[in-house]
């Protein structure tokens, strides 16, 4: 079974190199690998070419003109020719035996005649600039993963490239959470997905990378997408529901994404809770809410709950800031 790994890469000189080793040391083969550079200015695309040279049986190097991770992802999806699909981005590493293990999965599944399924998640470990590492773990249920924003990430999960041809393959329009939205019109397609929960990739931060936009904007958008998620799912007749989403978890989540929303306009936040839930108080028991926020709404309310929410989150920024 052949996989395509395909890598976008926009101004990353000093990264794409180790993103490239990490591809090439993959325990699994068959493999192929796509680098396509995404208008670079400084070195990219010559360190790619160098790659090319030394590897000119695996590697191909492609360019794309249209800016953006999601068109230089599809540009590569255009010439894969692999059933499934490794997306890394080109600031991140692959371990050695990160898409041996998922695929072993993968025909685990196949061999149970479960030949739906179309995504495998991955957990992942979060580099920070300082070089601290975070650990993000995978949900075991793929929709409240999707729902609560753990549900892997681009470079950590695999994909099985019909099911992403068919959904559209990625949307050139996101600025953010755009391996979400795919995982998300897949799954509403009828394809299963599972979660491969050992860390077996390294997603580091880099200020300007092609994987993250800004935090706030990022963050914000994640928020809306995962509301009309919820909301889909709330117009759904409950016995339709996907397995792991009841009643409780979903309001909850609804909760989370609102008050999110509320760190950046407090009045939109009010006026969608009212839309949700009009003045009913959800109970809240998923280990997801801030203190603060717990606090403030159990007392008062969703108004005054996001208000301490906000103002705690602005405080523990503004500290950071200053120790920095």
């Amino acid at each position: 079974m052949l996989v395509s790994i395909i890598i976008p890469a926009y101004n990353v000189e000093a990264y794409v190199g180790e993103a490239l080793d990490s591809a090439l040391a993959q325990t699994y083969r068959p493999i192929e690998i796509i680098a396509v550079d995404n208008n670079s200015t400084d070195g990219t695309l010559g360190v790619l070419q160098q790659y090319q040279m030394l590897h000119p049986k695996l590697i191909t190097v492609l360019q794309e003109p249209k800016q953006g991770a999601p068109a230089a992802r599809n540009l590569g999806l255009k010439h894969a020719k692999g059933e499934w699909l490794q997306f890394l981005d080109a600031d991140d590493i692959l371990l050695p035996e990160k898409i041996e293990r998922q695929v072993g999965l993968v025909s685990f599944f196949f061999e149970n005649e479960n030949r739906l399924l179309a995504i495998v998640t991955g957990a992942y470990l979060f580099e920070k600039i300082n070089g601290q590492r975070v650990k993000y773990n995978s949900s075991e249920r793929i929709w409240r993963g999707l729902i609560s924003g753990s549900a892997g990430i681009t470079s950590a999960n695999l994909f099985k490239k019909e099911s992403v041809s068919l959904a559209g393959q990625w949307d050139e329009s996101l600025c953010s959470s755009q391996e979400y939205n795919l995982m998300y019109r897949i799954l509403t397609m009828g394809y299963l997905g599972c979660s491969y929960n050992a860390c077996l990739t390294i997603v580091r931060q880099r200020a300007n990378s092609i994987s993250t936009s800004t935090l706030f904007n990022t963050k914000l958008e994640a928020s809306y997408f995962r509301l009309s998620v919820c909301k889909d799912l709330k117009n759904l007749d409950k016995g339709k529901w996907p397995d792991g989403v009841d009643v409780s978890f979903l309001n909850q989540m609804i909760v989370k994404q609102i008050s999110v929303v509320g760190l950046f306009n407090h009045s939109e936040s009010l006026a969608l809770y009212r839309s949700f839930f009009g003045k009913t108080k959800v109970s809240l028991t998923l280990p997801v809410f801030s203190r603060s926020f717990i606090i403030g709404y159990q007392w008062f309310g969703f108004k005054f709950g996001v208000l301490m929410y906000s103002l705690f989150y602005q405080l523990r920024r503004l500290l950071k800031l200053e120790l920095a």
